[in-house]
């Protein structure tokens, strides 16, 4: 009885701790995974990241998973964090194996203040916010009069990281008339109205922005050009408006949090495979891709797949295809809402389906004749153990291991607990789930750390409904 009570106890804590990890233990759902860094590259912890009602924190290096997530083409993250504009990104899913994201996160730049029963402008030529009278309204609709504070930010089209920036960071776009296609940006604008506590303030359409386009770009004036709103809801620019020109500056409200000067253009779609220099597929390498206007950047998938969508050509002008750590391939025709495939590309950095962020790695097991490998990622203990880390080894086909309480030493030998009759939550012990929810316990064994974020282990694992026992070995890093 006991026994059974404890099976019981730590089924809950095995599905606490994958919901914890964010790695899939059902082989039908969709694992995906990332780190949000700022403009400079640096990673941020204080990230909430949000998908299909799920919510993550991201680690001390930026870093998160999410698991079971139903089939989409297209899964849209939201991120926000303090000092940060909320961003958002769209990531492919081609055909099902893990993905990964890579998330860029605006830090705010304060213009300062307007007073809102006056109006005003902060700013100066090149970026500035200007206000008429009552321009703003509070969270529950009513007329705010107090001093409002500005936050602004211009990313122009000749900063070579603006797709990776950008919400959604792939141009898609409805025009007015509901056809789908995408950007030619002139670049992108991140504004957000508050009282002096930080409550959100909603601008009206009289409330517009000012930008200067950087010299050596064509004119807007010269191009079918508007001013388009994010829709997070869509992960698409759509609802388009009209932009005027006072002296060298464009004006256009600010009614949602992005704001694009763009073309609207036709796209088509990109898909290929980057293989290592095995030839075996190169999972979670990031690919460019170089218009004459644009840059695009998407990641492969585990199984070294990528698609995105970009600004259809007739071969009037070649893209340029380049894997990180391998040459650059052309591709003379992508037609309009038709699929090329690339092929040829070739990199040297393979990393044996480990994503490219600390926290999260590879490992691999051995049980019973079989073997096992995937994603490896460590979580804080989920019991709050102040020493411990849980690990989790995670492979596509939803078999699981997971050590919970692994000692932070860069160094040593450890042995495991019975994971079905631990004496406390901090205990150091392993549970083996199967896809079909079959679990095994540790009994005993040893792990012996490699490294700070690496290990082996030797571990006896038995069945509590017949006691048999199996000899489990495997290693991994996080």
């Amino acid at each position: 009885m006991i026994k059974r009570l404890l099976a019981g106890i730590l089924l809950l804590a095995g599905a606490l701790y994958l919901s914890q990890c964010k790695k899939s233990n059902d082989k039908k759902g969709f694992t995906l995974s990332g780190v949000v860094i700022d403009e400079s590259g640096q990673s941020v912890s204080s990230a909430s990241i949000k998908i299909n009602g799920q919510s993550a924190d991201a680690g001390s290096d930026g870093s998160f998973s999410f698991s079971n997530l139903p089939k989409q083409d297209v899964y849209k993250l939201e991120v926000s964090s303090p000092a940060f504009y909320t961003a958002y990104k769209n990531v492919e899913n081609i055909d099902g194996s893990s993905l990964y994201a890579k998330i860029v996160v605006l830090s705010k730049t304060n213009l300062g203040t307007i007073s809102a029963a006056s109006g005003g402008s902060v700013g100066a030529t090149g970026l500035r916010v200007v206000a008429p009278a009552n321009g703003f309204t509070t969270a529950n609709g009513t007329n705010f009069t107090g001093q409002v504070v500005v936050s602004a930010k211009y990313i122009t089209q000749t900063n070579p990281n603006i797709a990776a920036m950008m919400p959604g960071g792939d141009f898609r776009a409805t025009d007015q008339n509901g056809n789908d296609g995408g950007m030619r940006t002139y670049g992108f604008v991140a504004t957000e109205f508050t009282d002096q506590a930080g409550n959100k303030l909603t601008p009206n359409a009289n409330v517009k922005v000012g930008v200067t386009i950087p010299a050596g770009l064509a004119s807007p004036d010269n191009a079918a050009v508007n001013n388009w709103g994010y829709d997070p809801e869509q992960g698409k620019w759509n609802k388009p408006t009209s932009i005027t020109k006072t002296g060298s500056e464009y004006f256009f409200p600010c009614v949602t949090l992005y704001q694009n000067i763009d073309a609207f253009i036709q796209t088509g779609t990109l898909t290929g495979t980057v293989n290592c220099t095995d030839g075996n597929p190169a999972p979670f390498v990031t690919v460019s891709i170089q218009s004459r206007y644009d840059k695009y950047e998407v990641v492969t998938n585990e199984a070294g797949k990528f698609r995105a969508k970009i600004e259809a050509t007739n071969g009037s002008w070649t893209y340029t295809v380049t894997p990180a750590g391998g040459a650059a391939v052309s591709v003379n025709s992508v037609p309009a809402n038709s699929t090329t495939t690339v092929s040829g590309l070739a990199t040297s950095q393979c990393n044996n389906a480990a994503p490219p962020t600390g926290g999260t790695g590879s490992g691999k097991f051995s049980y019973s004749g079989g073997s096992f490998s995937g994603l490896c990622a460590s979580v804080p203990d989920v019991v709050g153990c102040a020493n411990g880390i849980d690990v989790a080894i995670v492979t596509t086909n939803g078999t699981s291991i997971a050590l919970y309480n692994v000692p932070q030493a860069s160094s040593g030998s450890y042995p495991l607990t019975d994971g079905y009759l631990f004496t406390n939550n901090c205990s150091f012990f392993a549970l083996l789930t199967f896809a079909n929810g079959t679990q095994l316990a540790s009994k005993s064994g040893t792990l012996t750390k490699t490294g700070a974020r690496s290990f082996t282990f030797t571990i006896v694992m038995y069945d509590l409904n017949t006691n048999n026992s199996y000899n489990v070995t495997g290693n991994g890093n996080y």
